[in-house]
């Protein structure tokens, strides 16, 4: 199981992605009135999960937190052989659950980092 923070550039992005990821994936597409479901099962056996977050903001300072740029959400990627989507134009993986730096260290999740799946 691997979990995601991922940034998108804005809420549209966000929708546009999620939907061609779970069509990319599904066994077949979604009608085009059809919602995107935020939790799936691959053809290759992989569960997965997004908690949409939505804005996100720096609270270092508690008395004036700052609004970051880009709209935010979890990935919970869980099992199977595939891969999980990476390098997708507009969307910003932030940090990772199996990330490690150049010495191997596991990369902590970032402070500001206000919600995870649990």
């Amino acid at each position: 199981m691997t979990d995601f923070c991922l940034k998108f550039t804005d809420q549209d992005t966000f929708n546009v992605v999620t939907r061609m990821v779970f069509n990319a994936l599904a066994p077949s597409p979604l009608a085009d009135d059809e919602p995107t479901p935020r939790q799936g099962l691959t053809l290759t056996g992989t569960h997965w999960f997004v908690d949409e977050i939505g804005l996100m903001y720096d609270t270092t300072d508690p008395e004036s937190p700052v609004e970051l740029e880009g709209y935010y959400a979890n990935l919970r990627w869980n099992g199977g052989d595939t891969e999980p989507p990476s390098d997708i134009p507009g969307m910003e993986i932030v940090w990772r659950s199996d990330g490690a730096d150049e010495n191997g260290e596991h990369v902590p999740l970032p402070t500001w980092w206000s919600r995870i799946i649990a």
